[in-house]
């Protein structure tokens, strides 16, 4: 509730990301006890440029599919907020041209588990991206592999996933 609330008042304010995400942090370190953190990637997303500006705070990092199928992480390594109160998050930049594929996820889909313990990895989440295609064929095959791949095993965290595709003029 802190952090939705944080977020809501950080974005009226002043939609820069980093700006938000620190917002998020101190309301989470002033407030919350030490179970109180959480990651975060936060972005803003122009779609008629392209152009993404975000922060990411121990949240895994997005891929980003170009169009010639090369396959890049956003972001570098950040702590989660509410662990630290002063502290400094890292603007990144990047641009999703025409045909780009972005994809973000919750740690969940990455550390979900079969019945052998291994865990879906980041590997198996690329071979889904590489493939291609539009964003709901992305996004229901990754899905239907994370489904095969843990079988009957319980589901111990949120899986999320989005997918986003910008079109080629």
């Amino acid at each position: 509730a802190i952090a939705n609330s944080a977020l809501k008042l950080g974005f009226d304010a002043d939609p820069d990301p980093a700006t938000v995400a620190g917002l998020v942090n101190r309301a989470l370190c002033r407030t919350g006890g030490r179970r109180a953190f959480m990651t975060l990637f936060c972005g803003v997303f122009e779609p008629d440029s392209g152009h993404l500006r975000f922060v990411c705070a121990g949240h895994p990092f997005p891929f980003l599919r170009r169009a010639d199928g090369s396959i890049t992480e956003l972001g570098t390594g950040a702590l989660p907020l509410g662990v630290r109160m002063e502290r400094e998050l890292q603007l990144h930049e990047a641009v999703v041209a025409p045909g780009d594929t972005l994809l973000l996820y919750t740690d969940g889909v990455v550390e979900t588990l079969d019945r052998a313990r291994e865990s879906f990895g980041f590997e198996r989440l690329q071979k889904g991206l590489a493939l291609g295609g539009s964003s709901e064929a992305i996004h229901d095959r990754v899905l239907r592999e994370l489904d095969r791949f843990r079988g009957d095993e319980p589901v111990y965290d949120d899986c999320s996933l989005v997918v986003i595709n910008r079109n080629s003029i």
